[in-house]
């Protein structure tokens, strides 16, 4: 699901060494790189789950949904563009050239999702296919001047804003953030 994708991009400064934390330091070293990559692992002992419980978390989801789907609808009105071909332009921008399954493991898009989000790319000029002259199987993905004047005039993403507003909470709060979110979505991979 698309749609978490954003969420995970934001990228905050933990200070690793903080007494404060009550994770440890190479979780939240692991947390500040890539808060996907937390290790979470539910416990295999069946708890009481309070119904009401169940409801909270899913309407929480249902406003984080909403949220998502209105910044992206807004992004889409503005600029043109949906929020998986801005990411993909920032991480392309950022990371510079890089293969479609290079950048489908960046950004948490199937391939064949990508491939049409590329497609959309290419026909508005905001980046190019390139084959590897020593191997023809294989394609990279060049963002064109296009492209990086529409980055450098970048849209204010969400994660941007999440980036802002997670100021507001501690280093032990935000990694507890993260984690919650990871444990969140190691969950619900089951439903």
């Amino acid at each position: 699901m698309f749609v978490s994708v954003e969420m995970f991009c934001v990228q905050s400064n933990f200070d690793t060494t903080s007494k404060r934390s009550s994770f440890q330091p190479s979780i939240a070293k692991t947390a500040m790189n890539n808060p996907l990559s937390i290790p979470v692992k539910p416990s295999n002992k069946p708890h009481n789950v309070d119904s009401s419980r169940s409801k909270q978390i899913i309407f929480g989801l249902r406003k984080i949904m909403q949220q998502m789907d209105y910044h992206s609808r807004r992004l889409n009105k503005c600029y043109g563009l949906t929020v998986p071909q801005i990411i993909c332009l920032y991480e392309i921008y950022e990371h510079g050239t890089m293969t479609i399954s290079a950048l489908s493991k960046t950004i948490y898009l199937s391939m064949s999702t990508l491939v049409g989000v590329i497609d959309r790319l290419e026909e508005k000029h905001l980046v190019t296919r390139v084959r590897d002259e020593k191997d023809r199987r294989v394609i990279f993905i060049d963002i064109t001047d296009k492209g990086k004047e529409f980055v450098s005039a970048s849209p204010y993403l969400l994660h941007n804003r999440l980036n802002e507003n997670l100021k507001t909470l501690n280093e032990s709060e935000q990694l507890a953030l993260a984690h919650s979110v990871d444990l969140l979505v190691t969950v619900l991979k089951d439903l």
